[in-house]
Protein backbone atom coordinates (compact mmCIF):
# COMPACT_ATOMS: atom_id res chain seq x y z
CA UNK A 1 0.00 0.00 0.00
CA UNK A 2 1.50 3.29 -1.10
CA UNK A 3 -1.14 5.67 0.24
CA UNK A 4 -3.75 5.25 2.96
CA UNK A 5 -5.75 6.95 5.67
CA UNK A 6 -6.67 5.05 8.82
CA UNK A 7 -9.53 6.34 10.97
CA UNK A 8 -9.36 4.90 14.49
CA UNK A 9 -12.38 6.32 16.25
CA UNK A 10 -11.84 9.81 14.91
CA UNK A 11 -8.06 9.89 15.20
CA UNK A 12 -6.62 9.86 11.70
CA UNK A 13 -3.24 8.78 10.35
CA UNK A 14 -2.31 9.25 6.71
CA UNK A 15 0.76 8.01 4.93
CA UNK A 16 2.04 8.27 1.41
CA UNK A 17 2.23 11.18 -0.99
CA UNK A 18 -1.53 11.59 -1.49
CA UNK A 19 -3.34 14.40 0.34
CA UNK A 20 -6.55 13.45 2.13
CA UNK A 21 -9.28 16.07 2.70
CA UNK A 22 -10.37 16.47 6.32
CA UNK A 23 -13.52 17.96 7.84
CA UNK A 24 -14.49 18.34 11.50
CA UNK A 25 -18.00 18.50 12.92
CA UNK A 26 -19.25 21.89 13.95
CA UNK A 27 -19.15 22.08 17.78
CA UNK A 28 -22.86 22.89 18.04
CA UNK A 29 -24.37 21.42 14.86
CA UNK A 30 -23.79 17.71 14.25
CA UNK A 31 -24.87 17.99 10.62
CA UNK A 32 -22.45 20.78 9.69
CA UNK A 33 -18.78 20.16 8.88
CA UNK A 34 -15.89 22.61 8.57
CA UNK A 35 -12.86 21.95 6.36
CA UNK A 36 -9.33 21.70 7.73
CA UNK A 37 -6.17 21.62 5.62
CA UNK A 38 -5.63 18.32 3.80
CA UNK A 39 -3.66 15.66 5.66
CA UNK A 40 -0.52 14.14 4.16
CA UNK A 41 1.97 11.94 6.02
CA UNK A 42 0.61 13.07 9.37
CA UNK A 43 -1.89 12.34 12.12
CA UNK A 44 -4.90 14.35 13.25
CA UNK A 45 -6.87 14.08 16.48
CA UNK A 46 -9.87 16.09 17.66
CA UNK A 47 -11.27 16.78 21.12
CA UNK A 48 -14.53 18.62 21.51
CA UNK A 49 -17.25 19.53 23.92
CA UNK A 50 -19.64 18.97 21.05
CA UNK A 51 -23.27 18.31 21.88
CA UNK A 52 -22.47 17.82 25.58
CA UNK A 53 -23.48 21.23 26.82
CA UNK A 54 -26.56 23.34 27.11
CA UNK A 55 -25.14 26.73 26.13
CA UNK A 56 -23.38 26.94 29.50
CA UNK A 57 -19.63 26.86 30.14
CA UNK A 58 -20.30 25.05 33.41
CA UNK A 59 -21.70 22.07 31.53
CA UNK A 60 -18.69 21.52 29.25
CA UNK A 61 -17.31 18.00 29.22
CA UNK A 62 -13.61 18.85 29.69
CA UNK A 63 -12.70 19.78 33.27
CA UNK A 64 -9.56 21.66 34.34
CA UNK A 65 -7.46 19.34 36.52
CA UNK A 66 -6.50 22.00 39.08
CA UNK A 67 -9.54 24.23 39.34
CA UNK A 68 -12.16 21.51 38.67
CA UNK A 69 -14.00 24.14 36.61
CA UNK A 70 -14.61 24.08 32.85
CA UNK A 71 -11.34 23.63 30.98
CA UNK A 72 -12.28 26.18 28.35
CA UNK A 73 -15.32 27.58 26.63
CA UNK A 74 -17.18 25.11 24.48
CA UNK A 75 -15.48 24.46 21.15
CA UNK A 76 -13.50 21.86 19.24
CA UNK A 77 -9.74 21.46 18.98
CA UNK A 78 -7.87 19.47 16.34
CA UNK A 79 -4.12 18.88 16.36
CA UNK A 80 -2.02 17.70 13.43
CA UNK A 81 1.22 15.99 14.47
CA UNK A 82 3.64 13.27 13.40
CA UNK A 83 1.84 10.57 15.41
CA UNK A 84 -1.68 9.87 16.65
CA UNK A 85 -0.35 9.55 20.20
CA UNK A 86 1.11 13.06 20.15
CA UNK A 87 -1.86 14.59 18.30
CA UNK A 88 -4.36 13.10 20.76
CA UNK A 89 -2.37 14.15 23.83
CA UNK A 90 -1.99 17.70 22.53
CA UNK A 91 -5.73 18.10 21.96
CA UNK A 92 -6.20 17.61 25.71
CA UNK A 93 -3.56 20.25 26.43
CA UNK A 94 -5.22 22.67 24.01
CA UNK A 95 -8.67 22.04 25.49
CA UNK A 96 -7.35 22.75 28.99
CA UNK A 97 -5.15 25.76 28.22
CA UNK A 98 -6.76 27.20 25.08
CA UNK A 99 -4.61 29.51 23.01
CA UNK A 100 -2.06 29.72 25.85
CA UNK A 101 -0.85 26.28 24.71
CA UNK A 102 -0.09 27.32 21.13
CA UNK A 103 3.62 27.93 21.73
CA UNK A 104 4.21 24.55 23.32
CA UNK A 105 2.21 22.77 20.62
CA UNK A 106 3.97 24.44 17.69
CA UNK A 107 7.34 23.86 19.41
CA UNK A 108 6.59 20.14 19.01
CA UNK A 109 6.23 20.58 15.24
CA UNK A 110 2.46 20.27 15.49
CA UNK A 111 -0.38 22.49 14.29
CA UNK A 112 -3.53 23.31 16.24
CA UNK A 113 -6.96 24.30 14.95
CA UNK A 114 -9.52 25.87 17.30
CA UNK A 115 -13.05 25.56 15.88
CA UNK A 116 -15.47 28.04 17.43
CA UNK A 117 -19.29 27.93 17.38
CA UNK A 118 -19.35 30.99 15.05
CA UNK A 119 -17.79 28.81 12.27
CA UNK A 120 -14.36 30.40 12.62
CA UNK A 121 -11.29 28.19 12.61
CA UNK A 122 -8.20 29.66 14.25
CA UNK A 123 -5.13 27.95 12.79
CA UNK A 124 -1.72 27.97 14.45
CA UNK A 125 1.08 26.33 12.55
CA UNK A 126 4.53 27.71 13.25
CA UNK A 127 3.40 31.17 12.24
CA UNK A 128 -0.07 32.29 13.32
CA UNK A 129 -2.89 32.25 10.78
CA UNK A 130 -6.22 33.74 11.81
CA UNK A 131 -9.53 32.35 10.53
CA UNK A 132 -7.94 30.16 7.95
Amino acid sequence: IKNAMVNAGGDLRCFGEEEHPVWVRHPENAGHFLPLPALKNAALATSANSYQHEKSDAACAHVHGQTRGPAARCFSVSVRADSCLLADALTKVAMAAGEKAVGQITDLNAAVFFVHPDNSVMRYEGEVYANG
